[in-house]
């Protein structure tokens, strides 16, 4: 849409720490380190998300806490993310099925299958933006899945994770 694209590169987990502080003083909510913490790490290095976690968060506490809702909590944090289908390292469910799904396609001569953008969204219900904008980008980052001219691949660090995450947590693959 726009004639000049430029790319921004994600926040760290401790400049979101700060944001997500600073959202929480401007809606006149105290945090904990902690639950600042979880938010940080769930937001991806994108401000937006630890916006919209601030918010969720405070309307969680509304609804579980209402007598302390502008104290957002470690404990009411834990809750939230896993209400919001969060691992606590921050990925999404939605990221960890990619890795399943691209871990079922199996091997071929020693390398990881290949699939197609258009095939992981088929499997996952999403449109093509959201997959690439915001479930892609962080599996890329984080070297759990690599992308070549013939598709995605799981690499052997996201097998490794995929075992980890879903051991610790397997409701992350119903």
């Amino acid at each position: 849409r726009f004639v000049n694209q430029i790319e921004i590169e994600y926040y760290t987990n401790k400049e979101m720490f700060d944001i997500i502080h600073i959202m929480a003083e401007q809606r006149d909510l105290t945090i904990d380190d902690e639950a600042a913490t979880i938010l940080a790490v769930c937001s991806q290095g994108v401000a937006r998300l630890g916006e919209n976690h601030v918010r969720g968060l405070y309307e969680a506490a509304c609804f579980y806490t209402p007598e302390s809702a502008n104290h957002l909590t470690t404990e009411l944090a834990q809750k939230y993310i896993r209400t919001a289908q969060y691992v606590p390292d921050g990925l999404k469910y939605r990221q960890i099925r990619i890795l399943d799904f691209l871990f079922k396609r199996g091997r071929h001569k020693g390398l990881w299958a290949k699939s197609g953008e258009a095939a992981i969204c088929d499997h996952l219900g999403v449109d093509r933006t959201l997959y690439k904008e915001s479930l892609e980008p962080q599996l890329m980052t984080r070297g759990l899945i690599e992308r070549g001219s013939r598709g995605r691949s799981l690499t052997d660090k996201g097998e490794a994770y995929l075992k980890a995450v879903t051991t610790a947590f397997p409701e992350t693959l119903e």
